[in-house]
């Protein structure tokens, strides 16, 4: 199994909005349509899962050093000051994740302090970002970085007993830009997170903890603001629809997913590490030996 990125045959950034001719990949599934559907993920094994997971864990954590490398300065310089993207990124998570909790007054009640504190820091950190300004674990990040975003070859298997070899290719890279590392680590867990939370994918926590072990040690500073941008990629859940769709889940459900994800926010900010280790959160904070 290897991770790669398209190949790109044409690139044309004079057209009218952009023209690219990428690789394409036949028979191809994307891994969040795997494990949010019963069929599907039920030709995955654990072990496959688990180890799917750490591949893409350990191919993102090679790619945030490579992009910090000094050789990569051209690249950084071409493609970090994404602007557009850096501040569609902060409204879809700190921009709104307040708004959001209006509609929960309870939980918003009780944190609103540490939120607006978070969503403060996040403001000063956006200007930072598109500044250019280097800072503790910034660097180049995929800015859109989930499942469905990583696209697994030749899956379905056919027949299934077979072992197929098969590769991970990462796609969409047009949110790639100068970004907090945490932000690719917390999108990728939030998502994993919610497809638990909606869908009873067991699978997913798995995945959460294959994800986490690849992508290797980090510090409790990385650790905490990779919960509390969890928390947020997960709150935004509720806009992550048509204006006009009603919000996906139960009540029990929709409730408990504004509290968990306000918790992640909130204990990451206070530093809640005994808390944490109590979650699938937990290998942040316990790195595999």
């Amino acid at each position: 199994m290897e991770v790669k990125i398209p190949v790109t045959y044409f690139l044309d950034l004079n057209a009218h909005r952009g023209i690219a001719v990428q690789q394409d990949f036949h028979h191809s599934t994307d891994i969040a349509s795997i494990i949010r559907s019963t069929e599907l993920s039920g030709l995955w094994t654990k072990s496959q899962a688990l180890s799917t997971s750490q591949e893409v864990g350990n191919w993102l954590r090679h790619f945030h050093e490579w992009a910090s490398e000094p050789q990569q300065a051209d690249f950084r310089s071409k493609v970090g000051c994404n602007e557009p993207m850096q501040r569609l990124k902060h409204k879809v998570t700190y921009g709104t994740f307040i708004e959001i909790l209006k509609n929960f007054p309870g939980i918003l009640g009780k944190n609103i302090r540490a939120l607006e504190r978070v969503k403060e820091r996040a403001e000063l950190e956006l200007h930072d970002l598109t500044s250019g300004r280097e800072g503790p674990d910034r660097g180049m990040i995929h800015g859109d970085c989930w499942m469905g975003n990583v696209i697994l070859t030749k899956y379905p298997p056919a027949p299934i007993s077979q072992d197929t070899a098969r590769d991970i290719i990462f796609i969409d890279w047009e949110m790639c830009q100068f970004g907090h590392r945490a932000y690719d680590l917390g999108h990728m867990i939030g998502d994993l997170y919610e497809a638990h939370h909606f869908h009873g994918s067991n699978i997913a926590l798995r995945m959460i903890r294959g994800f986490i072990d690849g992508y290797g040690e980090i510090g409790d500073e990385m650790a905490f603001r990779t919960a509390i941008h969890t928390g947020a990629q997960l709150l935004g859940w509720y806009n992550r629809r048509a204006p006009s769709d009603a919000l996906k889940g139960t009540e029990e459900q929709i409730l408990s997913a504004a509290k968990i994800s306000t918790h992640f926010v909130v204990g990451g900010w206070e530093r809640e590490k005994q808390w944490f280790r109590g979650t699938p959160l937990a290998p942040l904070f316990h790195p595999a030996t």
